[in-house]
């Protein structure tokens, strides 16, 4: 008795450690159903030098134990034998063979029904696939990274699978699934093609010329991704939209001809296509989306049609020639002056082209410098900064090597997080007499040196009920201490003055010294001039029409 409670306990430990290693495996297809979650899943050592998960009467190829790979040419039998029973192999379960980069050849038998997600991912010895007619599913990015792979072959008789010089379709081929990374030369995609799925063609370097049927009306992300040895490429005009990295590190493309129809330019879409000196971006795109030009290093311009409506962050970042970013006039959203990149009323810029160089004055009607406005410029050495600017985004001068003056008219730039990773330390910054002890306590420009821009200036600003009416600031320059303020009351409405909002002790008995905020008029001349003699904040006050 004491032998059989041994046995009994040995026993149960091994169901709980068959049990946990099932739950921890990746493989889910033999859960497909509520009523297969139900059933009893057995995981079983090695047999043939394969892994399996036994379900029933089906056996699932999974990965190993920890650090172990498959090597060699390895044979998938039809069915395999375990504890007494014989099951059918039907499935390569998820990652099954991933990372086995030493496999030399796999030959799947007619009994595998799926091959399941990543199955084969970075198997980098691999250099063909036979898919058998019995199988009806193929995972996402099955074959991904199998930098050898040459051809992939479905047997004629599959019912959902085809493929043609090695390439991977669906059954009618309609669908262009995966073409080999190995594959070489010039391949011309079939007319019967409307669909390439995403990262179809992913770092086929040795691909020189693809060509893209006029039938195909949609393109998957990263399609084309690191396809280097392609020097054009014709986008049919049924396409509407380039997905995210769709023709990303296409460094041998030498133009970029976008067709009229196409309305969004992805991420990345065409990030690091540092081969290319023209690029044409046509009448019908409105979105332009983050790093879609990123790194094209050989345009030296580009022209932003008038129906772009939205324009991402570091769109031209690390184009290390271009020199100009060109507005249509009819844009409602965006403008240029003398190549470089604003909103549409100018108060904010947006982008610095990366290969002008030399000295920039920020134009002072400016009010925002942008986020990455400036980033990686390294080619760019002084900024002028006018009093007009209020706050600078995020890594505004970020990566600006270059840059060794920064002129600033505002007494009160400070507190923005805008200088995070390497301008050059040895950057000067030049601020008003006024403002130095405040710089060189600020937290972003203190790491800096700070020096005396030979001005004194005091900063202005004045608030208003914009439902009432609105004001204009007028100064002759930077420098200059004479302002002249002017106030347009709204229909319905008249000006009253001019007054400063101060903290002052509350009128009648107080004993206990209380205070109350109290407008103090200044002026009711309008437009109303005056000097700057310290910082001040100004009210235009407003009043409704009796």
């Amino acid at each position: 008795m004491k032998n059989q409670a041994i046995y009994i306990i040995i026993a149960a430990v091994l169901c709980l450690s068959v049990n946990m290693q099932a739950q921890h495996n990746h493989e889910n297809n033999h859960r497909n159903s509520n009523h297969d979650r139900h059933k009893s899943v057995l995981v079983a050592p090695s047999v043939g030098g394969i892994y399996y998960e036994f379900l029933d009467t089906t056996a699932t190829i999974i990965q190993g134990p920890h650090g172990f790979k498959y090597v060699g040419d390895i044979v998938i039998p039809n069915s395999v034998k375990y504890g007494g029973k014989t099951y059918s192999v039907t499935r390569i379960g998820n990652s099954s063979f991933a990372y086995c980069n030493e496999l030399k050849s796999i030959t799947i038998p007619n009994s595998v029904q799926s091959i399941g997600n990543t199955a084969f991912y970075q198997c980098y010895d691999l250099t063909s696939i036979n898919i058998p007619e019995s199988v009806t599913n193929i995972g996402e990015r099955a074959f991904e990274f199998c930098i050898s792979l040459t051809s992939i072959n479905v047997e004629s008789e599959n019912k959902n699978y085809s493929s043609e010089d090695g390439v991977l379709f669906n059954k009618d081929k309609t669908i262009l699934m995966l073409c080999p990374r190995e594959k070489t030369g010039k391949y011309i995609i079939p007319s019967s093609v409307t669909e390439i799925e995403e990262s179809a063609f992913y770092e086929c370097k040795g691909l020189t010329s693809i060509d893209i049927p006029k039938s195909v009306t949609s393109i998957g992300r990263a399609a084309f991704m690191r396809c280097s040895g392609i020097t054009s490429i014709d986008i049919p005009k049924k396409i509407k939209s380039i997905g995210t990295n769709t023709f990303h590190g296409c460094s041998g493309l030498t133009s970029i001809n976008i067709p009229f129809g196409i309305t969004d330019i992805g991420d990345n879409a065409f990030g690091w296509c540092s081969g290319a000196t023209f690029i044409n971006i046509p009448n019908s795109v409105t979105r332009i989306k983050d790093n879609a030009f990123r790194g094209c290093k050989g345009i030296t311009s580009i022209t932003i049609p008038a129906s772009v409506t939205s324009i991402g962050t570091t769109v031209f970042t690390s184009c290390n020639n271009l020199t100009s970013i060109n507005v249509e006039s009819g844009n409602q959203n965006y403008s240029s002056d003398n190549g470089v990149l604003f909103n549409k009323d100018k108060t904010t810029i947006i982008c610095f082209p990366g290969g002008k160089k030399g000295d920039y004055i920020i134009p002072n009607n400016v009010t925002n410098i942008g986020k990455f406005a400036f980033y990686y410029c390294s080619a760019i050495t002084s900024i002028v900064i006018p009093n007009s600017v209020k706050s600078i985004e995020e890594d505004a001068f970020s990566y600006c090597e270059g840059l060794t003056s920064i002129i600033i008219f505002s007494p009160n730039l400070v507190g923005h997080h805008l200088i995070d990773n390497n301008m050059n330390e040895n950057c000067i910054i030049r601020v008003p007499t006024n403002a130095i002890s405040r710089y060189k306590n600020d937290f972003t420009w203190k790491k800096y040196t700070i020096e005396d821009n030979g001005q004194t200036i005091y900063s202005l600003s004045v608030t208003h009920n914009d439902s009432q009416g609105g004001i204009t600031i007028y100064k002759e320059s930077d420098t200059s201490q004479i302002v002249t303020l002017t106030a347009t009351a709204n229909s319905g409405y008249k000006f009253l003055s001019w007054a400063i909002r101060k903290n002052l002790p509350r009128s009648g008995y107080n004993p206990y010294n209380f205070t109350e905020i109290k407008d103090i008029v200044v002026s009711k001349k309008n437009p109303y001039t005056f000097t700057l003699t310290e910082d001040v904040e100004l009210i235009a006050k407003f009043q409704k029409k009796e």
